[in-house]
């Protein structure tokens, strides 16, 4: 994702319109969720601090998001597997060569 998501606020109504979280994403379910609005998502800017969090967590620490969060492209994004892999693999790099 290109912001980061963690402290972002839904309405109720959300949850009743797309469902609630999948337990299939054990790491990258707030991001497939995400993903299940496609272009009609609408967001706000609000300048406050929601969360504080470490950069620690496991979607940092394990190679799994890679590969829930290609699976979530897949089943929302309507884009080409291939590319979607290749995503992954791409950020998966960039991902070991930062640790």
């Amino acid at each position: 994702m290109n912001i980061a998501h963690v402290g972002s606020l839904h309405a109720r109504s959300v949850y009743h319109q797309k469902g609630l979280y999948d337990l299939e994403f054990k790491i990258a379910g707030d991001y497939e969720f995400l993903l299940r609005f496609g272009p009609s998502i609408k967001a706000a800017f609000l300048d406050k601090i929601t969360v504080k969090m470490r950069t620690e967590g496991v979607s940092n620490s394990s190679a799994t998001v890679f590969i829930e969060s290609a699976k979530a492209k897949i089943l929302h994004t309507g884009r080409s597997r291939i590319v979607i892999y290749l995503e992954a693999i791409y950020a998966f790099i960039k991902w070991k060569i930062r640790k």
